[in-house]
């Protein structure tokens, strides 16, 4: 009988112990995007940007957004609201990201990755604009 106890104690526990396991309602999708801007990569989702300046949008098309993080000049990630001094204004609204970024007269490259999320998920975009001739 002490046996047939434990026996059941036992498999009682690996039977909590696994329903504690994965939980379906825990796991988030990946964001999903609708651009007409071409990725030259999927993650992070690079883009390159035109040296004259341009505008580019993004729709999620399963989260709205929460807000976007940026990596600041001392590699930190930051709310983008809090940065300041930028080449780019990047902005969202429900579930659309844009980003718009003047002519890059610097005479170099620039880039910025940015982050936007929502909840427990989040992407990154990794922008590079290339001076203009």
């Amino acid at each position: 009988m002490k046996a047939a106890l434990s026996t059941f104690f036992i498999i009682a526990l690996c039977v909590i112990m696994g329903a504690c396991g994965d939980d379906p309602e825990g796991k988030w999708d990946e964001m999903k995007w609708k651009s007409q801007t071409r990725f030259t990569s999927d993650f992070p989702h690079a883009v390159t940007l035109d040296a004259a300046g341009e505008t580019v949008i993004f729709t999620c098309t399963n989260y709205s957004m929460m807000g976007v993080d940026a990596i600041d000049q001392q590699g930190n990630r930051t709310p983008i609201e809090d940065l300041s001094a930028t080449w780019y204004t990047a902005t969202w609204s429900d579930n659309v990201f844009i980003l718009i970024v003047p002519a890059n007269q610097t005479g170099k490259s620039r880039t910025i990755q940015l982050y936007p999320w929502s909840g427990d998920v989040q992407d990154s975009f990794l922008f590079t604009q290339p001076a203009q001739n």
